[in-house]
């Protein structure tokens, strides 16, 4: 099993790999209506013919400023509460890099890198219970498939109708 699980890390780096510390700027207009898209476009126009993006933020966020996140390498580990959609779209972005239009729960954003680190590769010996678990779901599959063509199953309708889970 362990020679297994080292052949699959190595095979699948990509998926242990993070992107580093990420720093972002948001600038974010609140709401879900006409009014609020519209304005997120005139931010968007106005950075494009060169307002910058701090005095964007204060003419056109609701809250008057930008808005700040950092994505550290165990934030992305962990289930990033709310702001999934912010971090996929900074993870393809460079540093200095503005984002399209960004619609969220909250409303829409148009967000900067401000700071990006190389990316690091989780060491083996953080990933191997995960990687011992995905490969052990994987036998168990292979395992079930092939009983599955194997034999056939017949339900008895009066029998499984007495079956009470409690």
């Amino acid at each position: 099993m362990e020679e297994a699980a080292q052949e699959f890390y190595g095979e699948n780096l990509n998926q242990f790999t993070t992107s580093g510390n990420t720093h972002v700027s948001g600038l974010l207009v609140e709401g879900s209506h006409a009014s609020a898209y519209q304005l997120i476009q005139e931010a968007q126009r106005a950075i494009r013919e060169g307002m910058s993006f701090e005095n964007a933020c204060t003419r056109y966020a609701t809250s008057g400023e930008e808005e700040r996140f950092q994505f550290t390498s165990l934030s992305q580990k962990a289930d990033i509460h709310g702001l999934s959609t912010i971090y996929a779209a900074c993870s393809q972005l460079e540093i200095g890099e503005i984002s399209e239009i960004i619609e969220t729960q909250q409303g829409y954003y148009l967000l900067k890198i401000t700071e990006k680190d190389k990316e690091q590769v989780m060491a083996y010996e953080e990933v191997k219970n995960r990687i011992r678990d995905i490969l052990a779901t994987e036998k168990l599959e292979l395992y079930l498939q092939a009983l599955r063509t194997e034999y056939s199953v017949r339900i008895c309708e009066p029998l499984w109708n007495k079956i009470q889970i409690t």
